[in-house]
């Protein structure tokens, strides 16, 4: 009997319960937070105590578009797929949305964790002049000229050195990969006979590296 009380008690409350509707107000007052950032914010910063670095009352409204002027110029300038684009787009999208959902600076710094918002204008105005220098750089792109560097490095660099036990490809395998196609061995300065002496000096210069920190111990103990 008391277990078919407490069930038609908990029954009528649940079908008695209501559930809280925005009112229109509510609904314009959130949309004037999150869409209307032209407005200048109640709570301004006096100072950032840095040289050169002034106060900027509207951070807001300037962070917003400078992040929607980053990526519409790396949609229009840097060819998607590229690891740059993706990362930077990541970056200036957790941004704009963070300067969207709050108008306290103190909260958005606390959030970016990237120092004052002053600063993080600057890096924004920054990022958009890499953008144009990324261009014309195009980093992504593999040259004959950058491979011909990359072996010249492999074989007169100090800090180059093969592991031990790595697994080398097949000399007649080996290819190199460009962005306008796939380059075979033949096709570059070296012949596999020179690979195969630059990987013999390589090992030679291990050993001798090896053998002389071996005397070196003795000589200590």
């Amino acid at each position: 009997m008391f277990r078919l009380t407490r069930f038609l008690l908990t029954s009528s409350a649940s079908k008695t319960r209501t559930t809280r509707t925005t009112s229109p107000t509510e609904a314009l007052r959130e949309l004037h937070r999150v869409s209307d950032i032209n407005k200048l914010p109640q709570k301004i910063k006096p100072t950032t105590r840095l040289v050169g670095v002034p106060v900027q009352a509207r951070w807001r409204q300037m962070t917003i578009t400078l992040c929607a002027k980053i990526q519409n110029k790396l949609a229009q300038d840097i060819p998607q797929g590229v690891f740059y684009r993706s990362a930077t787009e990541n970056n200036v999208r957790f941004i704009q949305r963070v300067c969207e959902e709050h108008d306290d600076y103190e909260l958005v710094e606390d959030i970016l964790d990237r120092g004052q918002i002053e600063q993080v204008i600057m890096m924004l105005e920054d990022e958009l002049q890499l953008i144009d220098l990324m261009k014309e750089w195009k980093p992504w792109e593999v040259s004959r000229r950058d491979l011909n560097e990359t072996k010249h490095d492999m074989k007169n660099g100090e800090d180059f050195q093969f592991p031990k036990g790595m697994y080398r490809v097949p000399e007649d395998e080996m290819t190199w990969k460009t962005t306008k196609g796939v380059r075979k061995l033949e096709d570059l300065e070296w012949t596999p006979a020179q690979l195969k002496e630059i990987a013999e000096a390589q090992e030679a210069k291990e050993r001798a590296l090896h053998e002389a920190r071996e005397k070196e111990k003795a000589a200590t103990v």
